[in-house]
């Protein structure tokens, strides 16, 4: 006992730190939540082979168990750190109610009818379905309506079948340790090792899907960020390396810099077309989760972002450095995600720990420290996020027996509306501090719809709903250059675009 107590510690330690760092990974490897099974099987061993007496005690704490219980799971939001300290209040308030449930006197009311008890028993079979039925259901764009409560009745009664046919028999069973071993431990682990083996040999089983979306994947199912290139240049707190890391015309004496999140490293090849085209080499220097200014707040609101947030400071710190100590970077693009640091609220921090109106007051000193310095800055304003119930459209639209298919397009003015704070805040930008609009923004879209490909091929990536795929990165680049003719030359100070639109001034061009 005293080990598996020892473990439980640990294991709640881990829990809680890398929940701090790494919620994916806390949430879903077995060492972190290894303290919540712990706790039952400490509570078994203690109880094996003890009586249970009545008493008013066991009533009181009985009571406090579902007390606490129902407030976990009406108070519970995103933002409890969960696993971790999040998890502790319902697995102890579980510990309570079992262990005072066969003491309580009226224990018998609530949890010992037929209902309850079928509920208890099938509750560990309904959680393991549970989840890959919610998820089939999502991909599917089944969870609208009735969708959700439809897919737990599901979940419900491939539990009981699995209690029924599978749980039960195995129980009452009589077999050898061994041979138990071997049925119920070896052979699944195996069967699974070796389906989760073939899986990623075949790219998921792509093969066994339509010609179509195996084209499709090769272009937008591998993320920019996982190519070999990335582990080079992208998320590096340091300055990556000029020479590895070069858009364009790496021999050109015309330099620049592509600063700012994944939504400047997904336009890479974007900015690859752009430099050859106009004889730039652009040194591309992205970091997750982190906008391009000077001076980023101490600290995040959202825990979970600490890592990350403290190494863009240091990110943020060198680049500008680099770039104020470099007089042969005359042109300066910054591209982000601007709506994750954009805080509209009216008071308090977000999740990057910017306070309301922040960012703006960031970029601007970042700006005017850039523009002193006799850089021209560019700002990218992005590409809209397409709603959540059109991600993989084309991929769903195209499978053998589609669940339901899709205009894989938008209304426009959603996309207008999603923009409007943040364009305004860009030409804030342009028209106060002289720094000058790309505007990338609309060019998947015309004035009544925004669509998902181009060519055919998707432009988001893969369960995805705001970066670009491969094809998006290389195909934005001509449509762009058709939506917007001239803005290039003109935003690189080398031609005028017409002065009718606002977009360069003549007093903005060196």
């Amino acid at each position: 006992m005293h080990v598996l107590i020892a473990v439980s510690i640990v294991s709640f330690c881990a829990a809680s730190w890398v929940a701090n760092r790494d919620s994916a990974g806390a949430y879903y490897f077995a060492q972190y939540r290894a303290f919540e099974f712990l706790l039952g099987a400490l509570l078994a061993l203690r109880e094996f082979g003890r009586p249970a007496r009545a008493s008013r005690g066991a009533d009181l704490v009985f009571a406090i168990g579902l007390a606490v219980l129902v407030a976990c799971a009406l108070g519970f939001s995103s933002q409890s750190q969960f696993p971790g300290w999040g998890a502790l209040g319902p697995c102890v308030a579980a510990v309570l109610v079992i262990h005072a449930g066969r003491r309580a006197r009226f224990s018998r009311y609530l949890l010992d009818n037929p209902v309850m008890v079928l509920i208890g028993k099938v509750s560990y079979p309904f959680y393991l379905w549970h989840w890959p039925v919610l998820v089939a259901a999502r991909k599917l764009d089944l969870l609208d309506g009735h969708g959700a409560t439809l897919a737990l009745l599901i979940s419900f009664c491939f539990a009981v079948l699995t209690y029924l046919l599978i749980e039960s028999p195995i129980r009452h069973r009589p077999m050898p340790a061994v041979r138990a071993l071997v049925c119920f431990m070896g052979v699944p682990l195996l069967c699974a090792g070796a389906i989760a083996g073939c899986a990623r040999m075949t790219d998921g089983f792509l093969f066994a899907y339509p010609a179509k979306i195996q084209n499709d994947v090769r272009w937008s199912g591998t993320a920019l960020f996982d190519m070999p290139r990335a582990k080079r240049c992208w998320s590096k707190v340091e300055v990556a390396d000029e020479r590895s890391c070069v858009l364009g015309d790496a021999s050109a004496g015309d330099k620049a810099i592509l600063w700012g999140d994944s939504h400047a490293y997904h336009l890479i090849y974007f900015f690859d077309q752009l430099g050859r085209s106009e004889k730039l080499a652009i040194h591309d220097v992205g970091f997750t989760l982190c906008p391009p200014i000077a001076k980023m707040p101490p600290l995040p609101g959202e825990p979970s972002y600490k890592e990350d947030h403290l190494r863009c400071v240091a990110h943020d710190r060198a680049v500008m450095a680099h770039v104020m100590s470099r007089p042969d970077i005359r042109t300066v693009f910054l591209a982000a995600a601007w709506q994750n640091y954009q805080n509209l609220a009216s008071a308090g921090q977000n999740g990057h720990g910017f306070q309301p109106g922040e960012l703006e007051a960031e970029l601007t000193a970042t700006i005017s420290q850039l523009r002193a310095a006799g850089k021209r800055v560019i700002l990218v304003d992005d590409v809209p996020m397409i709603p959540m119930e059109l991600v993989n459209c084309d991929f769903n639209n195209d499978l053998f027996f589609p669940v339901r298919r899709r205009n894989c397009e938008f209304d426009a003015s959603i996309a207008r509306t999603q923009h409007a704070p943040i364009g305004a805040m860009l030409e804030r930008l342009a028209n106060t501090h002289g720094a000058r609009i790309m505007h990338t923004f609309d060019v998947p879209c015309t004035d009544a719809i925004c669509r998902l490909d181009f060519d055919g091929l998707p432009i988001y990536r893969f369960d995805d709903y705001h970066h670009l795929s491969v094809a998006g990165s290389t195909l934005l680049y001509d449509r762009y250059m058709a939506r917007h003719p001239g803005e290039v030359p003109a935003l690189l100070g080398r031609k005028l675009v017409d002065e009718a639109r606002g977009d360069i001034r003549p007093d903005q061009i060196h």
